[in-house]
């Protein structure tokens, strides 16, 4: 009977001990530890991992790459956006598609660029003895344009230019200028204060070139003789009409041809001098002259490689050329 009791007061403690225990770990343990994957503690869901949306009034955004919603043409704009990665706000704007320019003209649309030219660049400087070149560039298109820079003039101190070495040319004082357009060279305008009879037109005036002769220059003039410069790029109209007593015209060294055909009209030349520097002759050079001798101061071998038009020698009264080493027919 002790037995039995003995027996029913262990089994009464053992209980009242594991009851104590189950107690102690119950009170004793974090709740939050607990929780099953994706539950709280609360029994609502577990938050998201992603990131908070910032309030674009307040995001410094941070943009990603433009995006083509739109293709565009050279004819008419496209779309792209892009978007804040912070407040996801999209900005947009116009996808502009330039013209696809082939000499000048856009290979898509056909369209005619109208250039948009950059400043001047100078591309080869101006020297005394030479002009310079300066150009621009389109800067749609890539079209170029050039322009002439003006030669400078030579700088003579003792007759001799200081940067080129060219002997101060001499010719008759007096005569009247006007500077060209261009503004690197001259016209001789007309016989002005000059009372040479033997008229000589200086190759340069105040450093730079004379180029031209003035129409009716030296009209009437009362001139026995005239050498024009190599310089020369166009002799006038009739220049020398009515100058009763000019019966010799020589053309300087270094010409290269012969175009006007009004240069001897009206005048009384009997005796034109060419130089050896000649390589062609305009038709109608003589045009209504009076010449009766013509010289040539090469070989006639030279005369002959001389490139002629037709009907140059009309109306000549010599059929032939006087050159340095014998005679050649108007003809050849």
């Amino acid at each position: 009977m002790k037995e039995i009791r003995y027996r029913k007061a262990v089994r009464l403690a053992l209980l009242v001990m594991l009851s104590l225990l189950l107690l102690i770990f119950t009170v004793a343990c974090d709740p939050a530890d607990t929780l099953a994957p994706g539950s709280s503690s609360d029994g609502g869901a577990a938050s998201s991992s992603a990131p908070d949306i910032i309030d674009p009034t307040a995001c410094e955004h941070n943009f990603g790459a433009w995006t083509v919603t739109e293709p565009g043409t050279c004819q008419k704009p496209g779309k792209e956006v892009r978007v804040c990665t912070l407040c996801l706000q999209r900005e947009e704007r116009d996808l502009i598609v330039p013209h696809t320019y082939v000499d000048g003209v856009c290979s898509v649309c056909h369209t005619a660029c109208t250039h948009n030219f950059g400043e001047w660049t100078v591309q080869t400087p101006a020297s005394c003895t030479a002009p310079g070149l300066s150009q621009h560039t389109c800067q749609d298109c890539g079209a170029v344009e050039t322009q002439p820079i003006p030669q400078e003039p030579h700088n003579y101190k003792d007759g001799v230019c200081t940067v080129c070495g060219q002997k101060e040319p001499k010719g008759s004082a007096g005569l009247a200028y006007q500077k060209n357009d261009d503004n690197g060279s001259y016209t001789v305008t007309g016989i002005g204060a000059c009372t040479d009879k033997d008229l000589v037109i200086p190759a340069e005036y105040n450093g730079l070139p004379v180029t031209g002769i003035a129409p009716l220059a030296f009209m009437g003039a009362p001139i026995t003789s005239a050498t024009l410069p190599a310089s020369l790029t166009d002799y006038g109209l009739t220049p020398f009409l009515n100058c009763a007593s000019l019966t010799k015209i020589t053309l300087a060294e270094g010409t290269t041809a012969l175009t006007s055909c009004w240069l001897l009209s009206g005048t009384a030349v009997k005796e034109f001098i060419i130089p050896e520097t000649v390589k062609t002759i305009a038709g109608g050079f003589f045009y209504n002259s009076s010449v009766t001798t013509l010289r040539y101061a090469g070989s006639t071998s030279q005369w002959e490689t001389i490139s002629k038009e037709a009907h140059w020698a009309e109306p000549l009264s010599t059929s032939t050329v006087i050159c340095a080493n014998g005679s050649v027919s108007t003809k050849n």
